[in-house]
């Protein structure tokens, strides 16, 4: 028979647990994930339901980390009792050693969370190697606890507090460690740095568009019928544009021509019976008018048929939305129905929300940043600037600023679009860096 291995003693189980959650606490090399470990891996050694972990000067605790949660909420009842417990612990002498503490000498006050509270407490004062303690680590479980605990624990807590202390927290201790005099020099430094001059800048949403583009507009009440180009083609005075569905036009101009012919033909009815007839010579005269109204009416009839092929005004690059969303579609006399820009001729508009307004002037400088090609900005300056705000098509206003490029414009392309930093005039680096939060001040307070 095979002899059965002798079962593990479950004291030299939960000694080498404890030495085990001890090397890994050495290995943190971050509060937030020391805390952490605090909390959920002490419970290899004892085996408590929750742990809570204050971290403190010696003379203030915080609640910092609770076991199974990753966020605690501070301004909670339960953190703040625990907090004013460590604080009366601390004051009262009472918080120097590991200690067992019952429930029923907590004094816990009848809250939501006092039905899960457990019944016994573990009190594991950290202790900082410089004097004073670290934190507060406290160990809740449903079971009493035994004198082995106490005795594991008082280890288990030099150690951690050792780790508590030697992680920094606020400042570095590098700058902890400066004297008196590097603060004020650096305090002053800043204070000096406020007055550099630099430029006041703002950014705002920029185009690059046409210089005085030629609107192509609807001759009269029609359908579209065919577009002859596409958007961004190069076109020449005199080119088919696009082409108007002339059905009714054809239809009016031989309704116009018969009725001009009908209108001759009883005016020649009336001169022939004039020469028997004298009083024909009166109704001769209305069809004379009546004869001219109808020749005016196929003239205007012959124009229009005429116009509904629509030529390009001028030489240039054709602009315009999408040429299948203006086949077949009704546009009023009038309607602008593309644009016809001169692709040497380049412009920058900006528009700029009122609350980045700056102080701008005439010639200012302006670097635009394209959204497909931020890395090389361009240069330009100011030629018109808007004095009153208007509305933009996405909602909200905005002031109309156009600038001129610096250097020749021939590779952006129209209707490009980017970020446009307007430098205004000189201030200090401190107006520069508060003028907003200073100015949200003054609007919220009135000061």
């Amino acid at each position: 028979m095979t002899a059965r291995p002798a079962a593990a003693d479950p004291r030299l189980v939960q000694l080498s647990n404890a030495l085990l959650v001890e090397q890994e606490v050495r290995e943190k090399r971050r509060l937030p994930d020391l805390a952490a470990c605090l909390v959920n891996e002490t419970a290899r050694a004892h085996g408590q339901d929750m742990a809570i972990l204050l971290a403190g000067d010696g003379a203030k605790f915080r609640f910092t980390a609770a076991s199974g949660v990753s966020r605690v909420e501070r301004n909670g009842p339960f953190a703040r009792w625990i907090e004013d417990m460590a604080e009366r612990r601390h004051a009262a002498g009472a918080e120097a050693a590991v200690a067992v503490l019952e429930r029923g000498a907590l004094a816990i006050p009848e809250a939501d969370w006092a039905a899960w509270v457990a019944d016994h407490w573990l009190w594991l004062p950290l202790p900082h190697p410089g004097g004073g303690l670290a934190g507060v680590l406290i160990l809740l479980r449903r079971t009493p606890w035994r004198e082995g605990d106490r005795l594991l624990a008082e280890p288990l807590a030099g150690c951690y507090g050792h780790a508590l202390a030697s992680l920094p927290r606020g400042l570095a201790p590098h700058l902890r460690r400066l004297p008196r005099r590097a603060w004020v020099g650096g305090a002053l430094g800043l204070a000096l740095l406020g007055f550099v001059p630099v430029p006041l800048t703002t950014l705002a949403p920029a185009e690059v568009v046409a210089t005085d583009p030629v609107p192509v507009t609807a001759p009269f009440n029609g359908v579209v019928a065919q577009l002859a180009v596409r958007s961004y083609a190069e076109v020449k005075a005199g080119d088919l544009l696009l082409r108007f569905d002339a059905d009714e036009l054809t239809m009016r101009r031989d309704v116009a021509a018969r009725a001009l012919d009908e209108a001759e033909a009883e005016m020649a009815t009336l001169r022939n019976q004039a020469y028997l007839d004298p009083s024909s010579k009166a109704k001769l005269s209305i069809q004379e008018k009546r004869v001219d109204l109808a020749r005016d009416t196929l003239a205007h009839a012959e124009t229009k048929l005429a116009r509904h092929r629509v030529m390009a005004p001028r030489d240039g690059v054709v602009l315009f939305d999408d040429r299948f969303s203006w086949k077949g579609r009704p546009v009023a006399t009038g309607q602008r129905l593309m644009t016809l820009a001169a692709p040497e001729s380049k412009e920058l508009r900006i528009d700029l929300a009122p609350a980045a307004m700056v102080p701008l002037a005439e010639g200012a400088r302006v670097k635009l940043f394209l959204d497909m090609d931020p890395s090389n900005p361009h240069e330009a300056r100011l030629t018109r600037l808007g004095h009153e705000a208007l509305p933009m098509p996405g909602g909200g206003l905005a002031y109309r600023f156009v600038g001129a490029f610096a250097d020749p414009a021939g590779s952006l392309p129209l209707g490009a679009r980017g970020t446009a930093r307007l430098h205004g005039e000189t201030v200090s680096l401190g107006y520069y860096l508060f003028r907003r939060p200073f100015a949200a001040l003054r609007q919220t307070l009135g000061l």
